[in-house]
């Protein structure tokens, strides 16, 4: 039944540096390269983001706070406007809050995945 069956199989490959760790007593394969693009990775697809969207939205929020009510400034107009500036910064938290929470666990796993399989051990007579 399986007999013509092809299977294709996608794969990373990294240039790879080793060395004999002497702590360790045998030979360990590092990916200096897969590293760095991960760490670059992490830090444009998350942690800039985070930061541009919280500069921005603060400065959002500071200009909508610091700006004052034109025309009127009777109690029901200073409570209404003051309403709608909360409802501002309350938007401006959740997108800010829901971004975080969609991103940290993939980005969790990512980091976790690299820092566990960073580097591999093969046995003293397998270096070459």
């Amino acid at each position: 039944m399986w007999a013509n069956f092809t299977s294709w199989q996608c794969d990373e490959i990294w240039p790879t540096v080793r060395h004999y760790d002497h702590r360790l007593g045998r030979c360990v394969t590092t990916y200096d390269a897969k590293k760095v693009f991960y760490v670059a990775l992490t830090i444009a697809l998350y942690f800039l983001p985070v930061a541009v969207m919280f500069v921005n939205y603060s400065l959002v929020v500071w200009k909508l706070w610091m700006t004052q009510l034109p025309g009127e400034h009777s109690a029901p107009a200073r409570h209404t406007a003051t309403r709608a500036k909360k409802k501002v910064v309350k938007m401006v938290s959740v997108v800010l809050f829901v971004f975080f929470l969609c991103w940290t666990p993939l980005q969790s796993i990512l980091l976790y995945t690299f820092v566990h399989t960073n580097h591999t051990s093969v046995g003293k007579h397998d270096f070459v």
